[in-house]
Formats: C-alpha cells, structure tokens, sequence
C-alpha cells in the first residue's frame, strides 16, 4: 500500500484519503473481502484518533512521531518508490523474496570473498604508474587516487504504479 504525507492543507483531507484508500481497494484483486474491511476499520481508527484540530507544528510532531513507530517495527520495509514522489511501506518477507528472486534470476554471480580492495590497489598501482612515468601531475595522482572504497549496495525500488509491486534493481555506488 503506498503512503504519503500530504504537503498542504492536512486539515481537510479526510475525503480525499477515504476516496482514494476505496478506490484501491476496489480495484485490488489479490485481498479478500474481510481483508478489504479490516484495512477500512484501521482507516477510520486512525482518521477518528488524528487530531485534526492541533496546530500544525503540533501536527508535524504527532506525524514523525507516528513515522518513528512504523520505522521501529522490524517486519515492515520503508523506501522510496522508483516513480512518483511516494513512499511505500513493504513487508518485509515480501521484499526479500523479490529482492532473492532478482538476485539469482539476472545475470548476478556469487563471489567468495569483496574485490573492491583488490580493484582499489590496482587503480593506485595503474596512477603511480602513470605519475612515475612523467604522465600525470602530482595533483592529479592526488585527485584521482581512490581511498576508502565500499563494495555497491544493492536494493530495489518498487514500482507502485504496476501490479504486483516488481522492484526496479539499484546498485549504489
């Protein structure tokens, strides 16, 4: 389900959020109907407890806090979707099954032990080379040698705006 806080008028969005929250359910095939009415109920708790009456610096404080006990809950994934500005929260076990399911499907290969050390001194052997051979300046040997490497990271945005959620790979350098 994506989530996201509304940037403007939090006062009278109630309408809109019931509208929208129905008209997902309704197109939603894969949840049952008492499925469909257990996520309504929480809907109309959370709308009946907010304090829509609270100023709005009042409102920020209960909105991140809020935010806080969702991010402390181990089985629930928060990320940025890979369209759109929305946030969507994940279970957890179903992002790790898709994330498993990418990583030995696509060209992907284990490896037994991080070759970005073994990569890093190359790179530095490759510049003094370059510098003890009058090819660079000393400046530039500064400037390009690597220090500090991380191996990538590797994640998946998902793509709320098709079904079923698919991540999009990331590998972060």
């Amino acid at each position: 389900m994506n989530f996201s806080v509304p940037k403007k008028s939090l006062f009278n969005n109630n309408v809109d959020t019931v509208l929208a929250i129905e008209n997902r359910l309704w197109r939603d095939d894969s949840l049952s109907e008492a499925e469909k009415n257990n996520v309504r109920k929480q809907v109309a708790h959370v709308l009946d407890k907010h304090p829509w009456h609270k100023d709005e610096e009042q409102l920020h404080h209960n909105i991140v806090q809020t935010i806080q006990q969702i991010k402390r809950r181990n089985n629930i994934i928060i990320t940025k979707a890979d369209k759109g500005n929305v946030t969507v929260i994940m279970d957890r076990s179903d992002y790790n099954k898709k994330i498993s399911t990418m990583l030995f499907t696509f060209p992907y290969k284990i490896i037994k032990k991080d070759p970005t050390l073994s990569y890093e001194n190359s790179i530095k052997s490759t510049i003094s080379h370059l510098y003890n051979s009058n090819k660079i300046s000393l400046d530039l040997l500064k400037y390009l040698k690597p220090f500090n490497s991380k191996c990538p990271h590797f994640y998946g945005c998902p793509k709320s705006h098709k079904k079923d959620f698919p991540l999009r790979p990331i590998v972060d350098f």
